[in-house]
């Protein structure tokens, strides 16, 4: 999907979303999702009655706080926190005052540069590598600032402290627009900060796209209506859908939408022409769909064609240095992980122990690279007998859309394994299981051996790579139920393999893990305060 646009003169107006189901479409278009980090980046609504035209919406949340607004105050937050460490810690011989005036000049200058590389527009925001060059570049800004201004009252000291300054700017900077990135999803996952949007077309890659929105709300988007000529009426069946191309733009305001979703393959080139013609007239932001699906858009360059707009695809070439490359890794990290992570393994295994006198370990069945079925390692989290008690529990399903089985809080899981889930300590002993060559670090997630047996001919190209311990799908969607998210995520996976993705899913595996954590420490606390008698 092409980066999201937004006018440089207008921000986007929001319309009141009420709270939806992660189930996945429903009888009702009005699922939401979206398409990256910190993408639209809008208002929150207050309730109003009736659609709104995009001035008058605009008009209308004034008073609400814009999210480039708190954007901002995260970066004004992290930036402002380093630059002032690094001054108090390095005096250089001057008073508090110039001390603060060089901390306020690197603040200045490194959020004007934020600004300046679009870092406060969805466009930007949604391609990461633009982000983290942007911050690079900002976080150098303001140590040149930093180092100008100390100079200029004559204070000394001031290079190292500079590059300890930039250094602490660029990781807080990334940290915490990564913790808003998350906060974001999640209020979009319930509905908020949404954007009311006219998908275009009715083809197989319309009903795509489709499902990607409905089923991943945390992307942003609500669906108001579908504009096609010529749809099939038994496919879309339970959605609003309207025959009358020429009129998208008046259909789109009077649904409260302020954009457009336009399937390429879906319109010939005479009806594209004239609806980006109407949608520019009308003020209304377009994404354009081109339907390549499997295609991650960091293989996608743009490639003008005598000034008209191309893309050259570039593919994936997994070398044999490459997979004996990503070996190596697997070796390397799992062995230190295990030497690091032994005394917290040693207690996990004698609380297991404890707790029932049980086994330690769940060895259980799950199927590999080829199809191949091998033994998986985790620390047991259920009671011994959970296997007998599952189908006790199949009303309680949340993936009612593929042969996955997920209960959030399933009454088979212990004590201790509730808080070993939580922590992801219960996943430690598969690192065996990199190191026997069965898994691999990063990969799509070790499938049951029934989940297989349910899987359709696309699904299985997911056995062509070995398993992994995290993967795209965990740190993308894993608290969402949808399978078409879990089977989307490991096949772009598979079709976009290489080492620098790898070693990015890695490094993102970290913090996901402990917000996961923290999360489930808050609800843990929450329930038992809620659940602790009344003096």
């Amino acid at each position: 999907m092409s980066d999201i646009g937004i006018r440089q003169d207008e921000q986007l107006t929001l319309v009141p979303q009420p709270t939806t189901s992660r189930r996945g479409p429903g009888p009702h278009p009005t699922a939401v999702a979206t398409s990256g980090s910190l993408a639209l980046l809008t208002h929150e609504n207050e309730p109003t009655e009736g659609p709104l035209l995009p001035r008058e919406a605009q008009r209308r949340d004034r008073s609400w706080p814009s999210l480039r607004a708190r954007l901002f105050a995260v970066d004004l937050a992290g930036a402002s926190a380093a630059w002032l460490a690094v001054s108090l810690a390095h005096p250089g011989g001057i008073g508090l005052g110039s001390r603060l005036a060089g901390a306020g000049g690197a603040t200045a200058a490194t959020l004007v540069v934020v600004a300046l590389a679009g870092l406060y527009r969805a466009r930007v925001c949604a391609l990461k590598s633009s982000q983290g060059l942007g911050i690079v570049w900002a976080s150098g800004a303001g140590a040149t600032t930093f180092v100008v201004v100390r100079r200029t009252i004559g204070a000394g000291g001031g290079l190292i402290a500079a590059v300890a300054g930039a250094a602490i700017c660029l990781l807080l900077l990334v940290a915490l627009r990564w913790h808003f990135d998350r906060w974001l999803r999640r209020c979009r996952a319930n509905g908020r900060f949404t954007r009311r949007v006219v998908l275009v077309g009715s083809n197989a890659d319309a009903l795509e796209l489709w499902t990607i929105v409905t089923t991943e709300p945390e992307l942003g988007y609500r669906v108001e209506l579908v504009v096609a000529a010529g749809h099939d009426h038994a496919v879309w069946e339970d959605v609003p859908i309207v025959d009358e191309i020429d009129r998208v733009p008046e259909l789109a305001l009077r649904a409260g939408a302020s954009g457009l979703m336009i399937v390429t393959s879906a319109l010939s080139r005479p009806e594209i022409q004239q609806v980006l013609g109407a949608a520019a007239e009308a003020g209304l932001h377009v994404q354009l769909w081109p339907g390549l699906k499997g295609v991650a858009s960091r293989r996608l360059r743009s490639f003008p064609i005598s000034g008209e707009a191309a893309f050259y695809v570039e593919f994936p070439s997994a070398s044999r240095s490459d997979r004996a490359l990503k070996r190596t890794v697997d070796l390397t990290v799992s062995v230190l992980a295990l030497l690091a992570a032994a005394p917290v393994m040693l207690v996990a295994a004698a609380l297991v122990k404890v707790q029932d006198g049980g086994p330690v370990l769940l060895r259980q069945p799950r199927v590999g690279r080829d199809g191949a079925t091998f033994t998986l390692f985790k620390f047991r989290t259920m009671v011994q007998d959970a296997e007998g008690l599952l189908s006790e529990l199949t009303l309680l399903n949340e993936r009612t859309d593929g042969p996955l089985f997920k209960v959030r809080s399933d009454p088979r899981v212990t004590p201790i394994g509730r808080l070993l889930r939580a922590t992801s300590i219960d996943e430690l002993p598969q690192l065996f299981n990199v190191l026997i060559g069965t898994m691999s670090l990063v990969g799509p997630r070790p499938a049951l051996v029934d989940e297989v047996a349910k899987f359709d001919e696309e699904s299985l190209r997911r056995l062509t790579v070995l398993p992994g311990i995290t993967g795209l799908w965990q740190i993308e969607a894993r608290d969402n139920p949808s399978f078409h998210a879990y089977r989307r995520f490991d096949l772009l996976y598979v079709d976009n393999w290489s080492i620098g993705l790898d070693i990015s899913i890695l490094m993102a595996t970290g913090p996901v893990v402990v917000e996961h954590a923290l999360r489930a420490l808050g609800h843990s606390l929450m329930r038992n305060n809620s659940e602790r008698p009344l003096p």
